[in-house]
Formats: structure tokens, C-alpha cells, sequence
């Protein structure tokens, strides 16, 4: 998601499944501790319970940012829910702590606020680069196709 796409999805097992959580961001500040966004999905009409419900699963799982995507456009109670959260302080500025986004405002480009270390998602390690051996001239390579 960099903070727009590309979260972490949690385990869907019955087993290990975390409740209220559908993905997870990290990003660091610096220091060597993660710091996590929980992502939390909803397809339906939401209210301000749900809001409530996310502020209470960043505690459990001692999160600095929660994420409310839903379909349809929050209610004031829920804005108000939100904003009652207050903010995360990083070195990069203030950052809601809880945050609703609809999926128009995402497809539209609005991202999640959050701090953006070093221009990267540190959500996934990044694969090594392959190398590819360059061929001498007159052999055959996996380039040239069906020869």
C-alpha cells in the first residue's frame, strides 16, 4: 500500500485468525522496532461501532495507526469516533489514529496517512536481484526462442 495498496493479509484459517483485522502495513522510524497500520474491511453499511470496535483492536495488538475501509461514506458519529482517537506523532508530522476511507476515495488516490520512511512499504522483504547470464556470441540463449 505503500499507503494506498499492497497491505498484508492476515491468516484466514480458523485457527491463528486475528478478529477485526484484514491486513496490516509496517513501517519503521528509524530504529530497528516495527511500527504497524491495522487494515480493517468492511462491505456493508458500517456505524460507529465498528469504529469503535477498530480502536479497541489496535490496542489489543498495540498498533499506531487502524484503517476503516468500507464501501459507503462514514457517518458523522463515526468521523466523530475517529477523531476522538487522536493522532500519531512521528518524525514526519501527525497522523490520525484512526482513519476511515471508502474505497471511491481510494480508487480516486487518496492514501493512508501514515509516515513514509525512506519513499518505501517496508510491508514485504524485497526479493534478491536474479542474474542472467549473458550469452558469448554464437551460442544460444534462452532468448532466442525456439531455435
Amino acid at each position: 500500500m505503500g499507503a494506498g495498496a499492497g497491505g498484508r493479509p492476515t491468516h484466514r484459517g480458523e485457527e491463528g485468525r486475528r478478529p477485526g483485522i484484514d491486513g496490516r502495513l509496517y513501517f519503521h522510524e528509524g530504529d530497528n522496532k516495527p511500527r504497524q497500520v491495522i487494515l480493517s474491511v468492511k462491505g456493508g453499511h458500517t456505524n460507529v461501532k465498528d469504529v469503535r470496535d477498530l480502536g479497541h483492536v489496535i490496542s489489543r495488538e498495540g498498533a499506531d495507526i487502524g484503517v476503516l475501509i468500507s464501501l459507503h461514506d462514514p457517518t458523522g458519529p463515526m468521523r466523530t469516533e475517529a477523531a476522538g482517537a487522536g493522532f500519531y506523532s512521528s518524525p514526519w508530522g501527525q497522523h490520525p489514529r484512526l482513519q476511515l476511507l471508502t474505497i471511491r476515495e481510494l480508487l480516486d488516490g487518496k492514501r493512508i496517512d501514515m509516515p513514509q520512511t525512506q519513499g518505501v512499504n517496508v510491508t514485504y522483504k524485497q526479493a534478491p536481484k536474479a542474474r542472467v547470464p549473458v550469452p558469448e556470441p554464437g551460442q544460444l540463449s534462452l532468448l532466442d526462442g525456439d531455435q
